[in-house]
């Protein structure tokens, strides 16, 4: 989100930073803010706050991701509902999305939504 506060900013980063170091050890790539995800050929684009990829297409790309397994969205009062219906909905079209990611930016809450083996989105507690 551009502009976003500090604190989305700081959430963002920390968790990157927590996650390098396991996504280098797999050959994955994880990204955040700036780089653009592409919903299909010529379709829409969205830049997430995080994002994972270990797809070889997506590795050696320079402009935009493809075929992201993980996105994080740090949410913020302007951007919760968006993120939560319209945004999820378009990251749902992705066949390689397996888990979405919300993180409250206001408070002490984290919601991981899984893609489970009957191809339904389920809350993990």
């Amino acid at each position: 989100m551009t502009g976003g506060t500090l604190p989305h900013n700081d959430i963002a980063l920390n968790l990157y930073t927590a996650l390098r170091p396991f996504l280098r050890r797999r050959g994955c790539r994880g990204n955040v803010a700036g780089v653009k995800v592409c919903i299909e050929d010529g379709g829409a684009f969205f830049y997430p706050d995080l994002l994972v990829s270990c797809h070889p297409q997506d590795l050696t790309a320079l402009t935009f991701v493809q075929h992201p397994t993980v996105i994080v969205e740090v949410l913020s009062p302007a951007t919760e509902s968006y993120d939560r219906g319209a945004k999820f909905a378009q990251y749902r079209r992705l066949d390689s999305l397996r888990e979405y990611v919300l993180i409250s930016s206001d408070r002490i809450n984290v919601e991981l939504f899984r893609l489970n083996d009957f191809r339904r989105w389920e809350l993990i507690p």
